[in-house]
């Protein structure tokens, strides 16, 4: 996909968050969690990159790993994203041990919700 593409793509997908039922029973910090991840991608169906501590920022400073679990999950059930951690190749009680360390890189999958 060519840069214009993706963003045109974004775009669209901007445009149909309000008539999206995925979205309407999402919470706000999912769908800003969701923007979050379409703002730093670079394309759909690749694998993407975002720190720890640009999520922090977004959400005002520090999220819980609890709270960051349950978003990623939510979105991962409605078909939006798939999301593994570097640090977390033992599962989400290892990334648990790291999370203080905020320096964890969040590797995520976005799907284009407009060819679902």
């Amino acid at each position: 996909m060519k840069k214009s593409e993706i963003k045109k793509s974004k775009y669209a997908i901007l445009r149909s968050i309000r008539e999206t039922r995925k979205f309407q029973s999402l919470s706000i910090d999912c769908v800003k969690l969701y923007l979050l991840l379409l703002t730093v991608a670079t394309g759909f169906e690749r694998k993407q990159m975002i720190n720890l501590r640009i999520i922090d920022r977004a959400f005002g400073g520090y999220i819980t790993t609890k709270k960051l679990k349950r978003m990623l999950s939510s979105l991962y059930r409605y078909g939006l994203v798939r999301v593994s951690f570097q640090e977390c190749k033992k599962g989400i009680s290892h990334f648990k041990r790291y999370h203080r360390s905020r320096n964890i890189k969040i590797f995520f999958k976005l799907f284009d919700i407009e060819r679902s």
